[in-house]
C-alpha cells in the first residue's frame, strides 16, 4: 500500500510541474510557477524519501530516476489522447 501510495505523490508531483511548464498542452494557461512548482518539488523529495526507506539506497535512486525519466517522457503524449477525444 505504501508503494502506491509513493506512486501517486510521485505523479501527481511530476503532474504539477508538468503544468507549471508553458509547452504543455493541458491547460489553456500554464499554472502559476512560483507555488505550484514548488509543491512538485516537495512531492518528488517525499517520494524519494519514502522509496530510500522501503528500498536500499542505490535501489531507490534507481527506481527514482528511472520512474521520473519514464513518467516526464509519457506525459506529453498523454495530451493525443486528450486531443482524440475532442474530435469525436
Amino acid at each position: 500500500m505504501i508503494k502506491f501510495t509513493l506512486m501517486l505523490i510521485f505523479i501527481g508531483g511530476c503532474g504539477v510541474i508538468y503544468l507549471t511548464q508553458k509547452h504543455q498542452n493541458w491547460l489553456n494557461k500554464p499554472l502559476v510557477k512560483k507555488p505550484w512548482r514548488y509543491l512538485g518539488y516537495i512531492a518528488l523529495s517525499l517520494s524519494l524519501l519514502g522509496f530510500l526507506s522501503i528500498y536500499s539506497t542505490s535501489a531507490a535512486v534507481f527506481v527514482w530516476v528511472a520512474l521520473l525519466m519514464l513518467i516526464f517522457a509519457i506525459l506529453p503524449f498523454l495530451t493525443l489522447i486528450k486531443l482524440k477525444r475532442q474530435q469525436k
